[in-house]
């Protein structure tokens, strides 16, 4: 059984796409939704309930509400160990164009923070998540990562992009160094595919790429009509630094579609 979702407000107006996708999961999969809010420290606490409560849609009643005062990614994290939710669902703070996301301090605290998966919502939910698509570098954290969301999405097919690329591909000898590099590297996701555990390698629809991984996922999200893309990050280094890492960041920053962040377990 799934632990609770806990999902972060600050009843700004694109806050409500990250509550609304809690909310579906939670009809979807029978788990209890956690709403967290950072109140002003001098505003009456039933004001901030009611507030908290008429921002929700019509027929969430059922929340639960966690509101205190303070650093918000503080109150998210507490909320969530509290609750041991199995999913943490936050919005971003704004976009400043097409493919330029801005975060904003609470989702990267959080992220840095919390070893629950993150979901980082950027659209509006238009029902079940139906095309999803994972990303691996044929390390640990892809796999967490993968298991993770096919645990999550059991009646999912899920697509598992890995992208390749010769850095200095004008200076190579033309379509047979590309060749040799291709095989190569089916050579080793196929080793990569092997490792997965029966369930997990049952529902992954393997997708080799060639391009820099990021261009790769873009275009393969594009054309595959993606609405949540799974990252699995590196622990104690890309999301633990003080900043959010550069893979794991652009990433977040710029895809246009939902994400599913997973790190290892500290």
């Amino acid at each position: 059984m799934r632990g609770p979702i806990v999902v972060g407000t600050d009843l700004q107006p694109r806050a409500d796409r990250a509550v609304d996708r809690a909310l579906q999961l939670g009809a979807q999969w029978g788990t209890e939704v956690v709403v967290v809010h950072a109140a002003h420290p001098d505003e009456d606490r039933e004001r901030t309930e009611q507030r908290v409560r008429d921002s929700l849609p019509h027929g969430a009643d059922g929340v639960r509400l966690h509101i205190g005062t303070g650093d918000p990614a503080d109150l998210i994290c507490a909320a969530a160990t509290q609750a041991g939710a199995s999913l943490i669902v936050l919005g971003v703070a704004r976009y400043n164009s097409f493919l330029d996301y801005v975060l904003g301090s609470t989702v990267d605290q959080v992220l840095r923070r919390t070893d629950a998966p993150v979901l980082v919502v950027k659209q509006r939910p238009r029902g079940e998540y139906r095309r999803i698509l994972g990303t691996t570098d044929l390390h640990g954290p892809s796999r967490i990562a993968l298991d993770h969301a096919v645990s999550l999405f059991p009646d999912q097919r899920i697509g598992l992009l890995h992208a390749w690329f010769l850095p200095f591909d004008g200076w190579q000898s033309g379509d047979e160094a590309r060749e040799r590099m291709r095989v190569a590297e089916q050579k080793v996701f196929d080793e990569f595919l092997d490792t997965l555990s029966p369930q997990t390698r049952a529902a992954v629809e393997p997708q080799l790429a060639y391009g820099p991984p990021l261009t790769a996922l873009q275009d393969a999200v594009e054309r595959g009509r993606v609405d949540l893309v799974v990252i699995g990050s590196h622990g104690e280094g890309a999301l633990r630094r003080a900043t959010i890492g550069s893979t794991a960041g652009d990433l977040l920053r710029s895809l246009p579609v939902d994400i599913l962040l997973v790190t290892p377990k500290r």
